[in-house]
């Protein structure tokens, strides 16, 4: 039998043979199928798991080589084919390898049975066992989330078969591994407790008093924190010289012992199980409200009586002045297994469906008022739960502090929700925060790991409408992170899904965005014939924000190709439809791309007081990147003035800003903005430095219209022999493009430093 290992350098072996199967991405490849256990893992899966958030163009041309490759190197030691394709994408056969990840698992859950069972010599050997099929570092060090949760899962390991070791006695040994480890992990209080029960059974007290302080003085010093209450009681039990119990009270890491579960009375029981269904790192106490679909008094009540049984733990009071509490991993692990053998599979949704119900109103309502100048699409759904007005109104005083504050439990029941088929409030839950300050709280990949754990319960459930908007959103991230030609082939998915479900607003808002794609990679005609649709529909439904997107995105279009009095009067008509609708964002973003006509009309005072109102709007509704272009827009109105030394400072506030949000796109008009404003001084070095760094950005963007001005820009600061060939190139760009500096530099070609 084929062996397949991931607990270390990727391996396959058959027998005592080792087969070579390809360099790293064959071996990327093979990890994404290991973990999937037999499941279907999308080609748009796989996509990400190769090459993360650039894949190259020809990304699944790539994925079917590779897979190509892996099944010839395999077909002599197989009968039959062990990667099989089944739509969307490909899954292990699982059942003719063996996987020494799902032995480790199998392993672990046979031992920590057998230690709360009290079963010690047989849990350690167990534990053990698993701990020996680690070669190293998970997936041989390649770059995946994952292989950061299986560390987490062999320390656990590593804590339990301690655990077994204390229940057979305390001896030297033990207390030097545990000051090793407690040396690499020092914040893990698990290993703590461990080693102070272990120097306490040993009669060494004062050295399980000092290690106690030094843990306490680090956790203060790095968090501001105190030790857990299991620690605290263990440490006032040594003061005490108590006789320690036969098995160290291991702090907040302890297996929930089935005794203090069974005394609970059922709803407790219900509270502490349900709570396994979620894997949130901590949540607040109106989410137990929800899982019993009881009011909050009752909530608190139960959560006492859970903390007092050992069974949750405090985990302090949030920002928001929420009370928060948690389980830990082994604990939740229990409560899930209690929750599936306790109730129905549909008692089970019906708990997490009403945490979800609850967090789409508070997400939707936190969406709303922040700002966003994305044209995201609604799911919309009647929730099965929310919390009292009141409450919720308190918690959204600041709407961007609460995104943030939650994004983990978002995520936590989204994943929740799919696991569970509620593919409804899943959708919904996932596209309530999409556009919003959520994706910059996690670096957009909050919001992507929810769109794809929602994605792939929406196509399990057969779920065509949730699909389209779920495409959507992902076509959005890319597009927010710049990746503008994965962001086209998901938004034609999107259009796709939507058309076959009869969708006809839906569609209109995918192609608006899909026609904003096709403007930023200079393909003008696809673009405004996609935003005029967009626009029909738009205007016949009375959607004001579609339409004032749709007639921004024609207007922009106008600009692009030196159509000004069109795009005055197309963006101004976008500017009453934002008013209307109470869009602050699209005022905004109006408000900019009017001045943009001003500038290259050459009324500059017009442009500079539009801009100022811009940034002033920026700053109110707390729009940081939207700043960032407005004091892009403004510096290039100052250079145009000669403000030379305000130019400088405003653009390097620009920088500033989209360096700190990560924002390429930003960063490469600033860039070129700043060429400009030194090869006006006559700096030409400083200004080649910067119109370098901005032509790398544009060629790894793809953005071909703002690469060919930079190119012309570049060769104005180049000496003759130089300046032809950039010259050229970009001649050629503008002109397949139809953009407005094909006629302008023409007419003003004897200005460059080379003849006509």
């Amino acid at each position: 039998m084929l062996e397949f290992r991931v607990l270390g350098p990727i391996e396959v072996w058959h027998g005592d043979d080792l087969i070579a199967v390809g360099g790293p991405k064959p071996r990327a490849l093979l990890a994404a199928l290991v973990l999937a256990k037999g499941a279907v893992v999308a080609l748009d899966r796989l996509v990400d798991s190769l090459w993360g958030e650039r894949p190259p163009e020809r990304a699944v041309p790539l994925v079917h080589t590779y897979v190509s490759a892996l099944r010839r190197a395999l077909a002599p030691v197989c009968g039959t084919q062990v990667i099989q394709t089944r739509s969307p994408g490909y899954a292990l056969d699982i059942s003719q390898v063996g996987i020494d990840l799902l032995e480790m698992q199998r392993l672990a859950e046979q031992g920590r049975s057998a230690l709360r069972r009290g079963e010690y010599a047989r849990a350690g050997r167990d534990l053990r066992t698993a701990l020996e099929l680690w070669r190293g570092p998970a997936f041989g060090g390649l770059d995946r989330p994952e292989a950061i949760g299986l560390e987490e899962v062999r320390l656990g390991l590593l804590e339990d078969a301690i655990e077994a070791e204390l229940g057979l006695g305390a001896d030297s040994a033990l207390a030097g591994t545990l000051t090793a480890l407690t040396c690499d992990h020092p914040l893990r209080e698990r290993f703590r407790a461990q080693l102070m029960q272990v120097l306490h059974q040993l009669g060494r007290q004062a050295e399980a008093l000092r290690s106690f302080d030094e843990y306490r003085a680090l956790l203060v010093e790095e968090y501001g924190l105190e030790p857990g209450p299991e620690l605290t009681a263990l440490h006032d039990r040594v003061l005490r010289c108590e006789q320690p119990p036969v098995v160290a009270d291991p702090g907040p890491s302890t297996l929930p012992p089935m005794a203090a579960y069974r005394a609970l009375d059922e709803r407790s029981r219900a509270a502490f199980h349900r709570l396994g269904l979620l894997s949130a790192a901590s949540v607040p106490v109106w989410v137990l409200a929800a899982l019993l679909d009881s009011d909050e008094a009752t909530a608190r009540q139960v959560v006492d009586t859970l903390c007092a049984a050992g069974l949750i733990t405090p985990a302090g009071v949030d920002d928001l002045g929420q009370r928060r509490f948690r389980q830990t991993e082994p604990a939740q692990l229990f409560a899930a297994e209690q929750a599936r053998a306790a109730e129905p599979f549909a008692d089970q949704r019906a708990a997490v469906q009403r945490v979800a119900g609850a967090l789409v109103v508070l997400a939707g309502e936190a969406h709303r008022a922040l700002p966003t100048g994305v044209l995201s699409l609604p799911y919309p759904v009647i929730p099965p739960w929310r919390l009292p007005a009141e409450e919720a109104e308190q918690l959204l005083t600041d709407p961007h502090a609460w995104l943030c504050s939650e994004h983990d439990l978002v995520s936590a029941v989204v994943q929740a929700a799919a696991d569970h088929d509620a593919d409804e409030l899943c959708c919904a839950l996932a596209v309530a925060v999409i556009g919003s300050s959520y994706l910059r709280c996690t670096a957009f990949s909050g919001g992507k790991r929810t769109h794809l754990a929602a994605l792939d319960c929406a196509r399990r459930t057969g779920n065509r409408h949730a699909e389209a908007v779920l495409l959507s959103g992902l076509a959005q991230l890319s597009y927010e992170q710049d990746r503008f030609h994965p962001a086209l082939e998901l938004y034609r998915q999107a259009a796709a899904a939507a058309a076959q479900v009869a969708d006809d607003h839906g569609y209109a808002a995918i192609i608006a965005s899909l026609g904003t794609v096709h403007r930023e990679l200079g393909q003008y005609r696809d673009a405004e014939v996609l935003q005029l649709h967009a626009l029909q529909v738009f205007d016949r439904v009375g959607d004001r924000r579609g339409s004032g997107y749709a007639l921004y995105g024609l207007g922009y279009l106008d600009l692009e190709q030196g159509r000004y009095a069109l795009a005055l009067r197309r963006f101004s008509q976008a500017a009453e439809h934002y008013r209307a609708c109470g869009a602050r964002r699209g005022q905004r973003i109006t408000l900019r791309a009017i001045a943009l006509v001003h500038r290259a009309l050459g009324r500059l005072e017009t442009a500079e007081e539009l801009c100022t109102q811009a940034l002033g709007l920026c700053r109110t509704i707390q729009d940081r990147i939207g700043e960032a272009y407005v004091e892009q827009s403004l510096g290039k109105v100052w250079l145009r003035m000669g403000r030379f030394a305000e130019a400088r400072n405003v653009l390097a506030d620009a920088m500033a800003t989209c360096r700190d949000l990560d924002d390429l796109y930003g960063q490469a008009l600033v860039h070129r903005t700043l060429g400009e404003l030194y090869a006006a001084q006559g700096l030409d070095d400083r200004a080649a430095d910067h119109l370098r760094q901005a032509l790398e950005l544009w060629t790894s963007l793809e953005v071909p219209v703002w690469r060919a001005r930079t190119l012309r820009d570049l060769a104005r600061v180049s000496d003759e022999q130089a300046a032809g060939p950039l010259l050229r190139e970009a001649m050629r760009i503008v002109t397949e493009t139809g953009s407005r500096e094909a006629q302008e530099w023409r007419d003003c070609m004897p200005l460059l430093p080379i003849s006509a």
